[in-house]
């Protein structure tokens, strides 16, 4: 939500810009009010499916990212529906690629989509390092760190995650299939320690609204 003030608008940004980058612990009134936007309508929508990591996109990429967080946020909230939906992509060739007619040819009809998987996970990682340190310094509590999603452990987890996806990525790429099993193993045991931990992501309850 953007403030426009018609006889000072220069002044007005500048003042927002200002409360951003001077709120310590707290999120401003703008953030507060974009991120509650954006957690309720993303929670609202229920299901996994392709349709609804696709609504929830659609939200994340209608929100205003008023300061810095809040893009930081919303970056992050459009990293993880393209991460889904990657996930989604590869489940949905391994078996056509099983019908293949060799080793070969089915490991590199798998190659395309662990690619977009590994990318889409990269790039949550990178979004969440940048929150991690963005959280730090503007000193959240643990509590509302762990919401905005830039807990050190758990952007730590998405920073393993992504490398073991690269290794299975880079062993599918070169027929590697001494390795290509333990890849997979790592990468499937870091995926299952994570399920269930972002519900608390699509709310504010922790984190305190600046008066």
């Amino acid at each position: 939500m953007k403030v426009v003030l018609c006889l000072a608008p220069a002044l007005a940004i500048g003042t927002t810009a200002a409360a951003a980058s001077t709120s310590t612990g707290v999120l401003t009134q703008p953030e507060y009010q974009q991120l509650a936007t954006m957690f309720g309508r993303i929670d609202a929508v229920k299901g996994t499916s392709v349709r609804a990591v696709k609504t929830k996109e659609s939200i994340c990429r209608h929100t205003d990212g008023v300061t810095v967080l809040v893009s930081d946020e919303k970056a992050s909230c459009l990293g993880f529906a393209e991460e889904q939906l990657a996930t989604a992509g590869v489940v949905a060739v391994e078996k056509r690629c099983d019908a293949k007619a060799t080793l070969s040819k089915q490991l590199n009809c798998l190659i395309p989509s662990h690619r977009l998987f590994y990318r889409s996970l990269e790039t949550e990682y990178r979004v969440l390092e940048r929150l991690k340190h963005l959280d730090k310094t503007r000193r959240f509590s643990s509590g509302c760190v762990a919401i905005l999603g830039g807990a050190s452990k758990g952007v730590a987890s998405d920073g393993r995650i992504a490398r073991d996806a690269g290794q299975v990525l880079s062993d599918l790429r070169s027929h590697d299939t001494t390795r290509l099993p333990a890849a997979e193993d790592r990468l499937f045991a870091a995926e299952n320690g994570t399920t269930g931990t972002t519900t608390a992501h699509y709310s504010l309850s922790a984190c305190t609204q600046a008066l």
